[in-house]
């Protein structure tokens, strides 16, 4: 009988995970001066993402690219067309999604430090687009590339239910601090089944950027009214609370928008149908062979029992 055992997928959520705590430290005690230099300027956000992000695929890629395996690789990845269709329903479903993130975002928010409020406030004298290069374009390709490509490259020819579970799971502790890990998780869940139905890693790059795109430009404009209410409320001597009105509007916005995701990814997932049905899917990696994720779901816990002590023992 073989013993349960880390997948590969899993091994290298390991890694990365190890990684990036590595990774942090090593900046804090190796570069203290370039960190000061960049902090709170977009490159202190685009260097650590870098950093934690791309040596462990560089090092995927040059060990699959000494054993003769690059086409593996490619294959790992899901690096596939993106047809037009896929990609037009790739917008619709995300932003349907997007009342429902931040609805998430903001119930974890009431009880956690938010960082993307954090980092938007740091650079909020910064162009527009240097804001959605930092928060919106670069984690979309690092991010994507690393889970819906890598893990669940390594994962899409077991159990799928289990499969895409677990990416969204690493994906939400991928962020270390537990007001994103909801919403990440969900919203990882989503981003692996458009490579799953669609075969290409560009439906999840697209989707995750578009999702933090909006999520920023909506945060702007939501502090930018913030600001001039207070300052007009300040000089009526009044203060500001959410009234019942706003909250029901909100959340049967949130409800509508929610339905028309549903009903857009029952047709999505129809037109993709039958090529999945058909055999193989594109970009499966033949050496995959289906397994136990049980082990898998352990380092999970672990993992999430980490977070929750590193979060618990931040200032």
């Amino acid at each position: 009988m073989n013993k349960a055992r880390l997948s590969r997928g899993g091994r290298y959520m390991l890694f990365i995970f190890v990684w990036m705590i590595v990774s942090q430290y090593g900046l804090v005690f190796a570069a203290p001066a370039l960190l000061a230099k960049l902090n709170g300027t977009s490159y202190i956000f685009l260097l650590t993402e870098s950093v934690m992000f791309a040596p462990p695929l560089l090092f995927l890629l040059s060990r699959n690219f000494l054993q003769r395996k690059s086409g593996r690789f490619i294959a790992l990845l899901s690096i596939q067309p993106l047809s037009l269709q896929n990609a037009g329903y790739t917008v619709l479903m995300t932003v349907f999604l997007t009342p429902l993130m931040m609805i998430l975002s903001g119930l974890s928010g009431l009880f956690f430090p938010n960082p993307a409020e954090q980092i938007l406030t740091e650079l909020h004298d910064a162009p527009l687009w240097v804001l959605l290069t930092t928060l919106a374009f670069t984690p979309a390709v690092w991010e994507e590339l690393n889970f819906r490509g890598v893990i669940f490259g390594e994962m899409k020819n077991s159990d799928l239910k289990q499969a895409v579970a677990l990416n969204g799971i690493f994906f939400g502790l991928m962020h270390m601090n537990l007001q994103q890990f909801p919403y990440a998780c969900a919203m990882g869940i989503v981003l692996t089944l458009f490579v799953y139905w669609t075969g290409s890693i560009l439906a999840s790059m697209l989707a995750h950027f578009i999702s933090n795109a909006l999520s920023t430009l909506l945060s702007v404009w939501a502090n930018t009214c913030v600001v001039l209410q207070e300052d007009a409320l300040a000089q009526a001597g009044l203060t500001s609370l959410p009234s019942i009105a706003a909250i029901a509007f909100a959340a049967i916005v949130t409800l509508i928008f929610f339905g028309a995701f549903l009903l857009t990814y029952v047709k999505f997932k129809a037109h993709n149908q039958k090529r999945t049905d058909g055999g193989q899917r594109d970009g499966d990696c033949p050496d995959n062979h289906p397994g136990s994720h049980a082990p898998d779901f352990v380092l999970a816990a672990a993992m999430l029992a980490f977070t929750i002590l590193w979060q618990l023992s931040l200032p």
